[in-house]
């Protein structure tokens, strides 16, 4: 069975919210690529290691997004920075239903289900 990617435009009552956890998910991204690249390789890393308030599935990605990166950094030689705020939602961790998408975020340190 192939893969079905489909992007959502959502317009959320609080975009405030989904902006944060975006800007999150690029300085997790950012800090772990400049960590690799001071030790030189990139380090066994699993949520438990990162200090964020992203929901295990999503740090998860940035982790994988950032060992991408550092691979491209050891090739070309230049280290990109991320700036465009960005928030995945996977397949282990969302829900569809007749009028909502919900996925988990996390409010004042609590995590909740968002549902826009």
């Amino acid at each position: 069975m192939q893969a079905l990617t489909v992007k959502i435009r959502l317009f959320p009552d609080h975009p405030d919210v989904l902006r944060t956890l975006g800007k999150e998910y690029i300085r997790v991204v950012n800090h772990l690529t400049e960590t690799a690249e001071q030790l030189g390789v990139f380090p066994k890393t699993t949520t438990k290691d990162v200090e964020t308030i992203l929901p295990s599935a999503v740090c998860n990605q940035a982790i994988r997004d950032a060992k991408n990166i550092f691979h491209k950094i050891k090739k070309l030689g230049v280290r990109p920075i991320l700036k465009k705020p960005v928030y995945f939602v996977n397949n282990q961790n969302y829900t569809l239903s007749e009028n909502t998408v919900a996925f988990p975020i996390v409010v004042d340190g609590n995590p909740t289900c968002g549902k826009w």
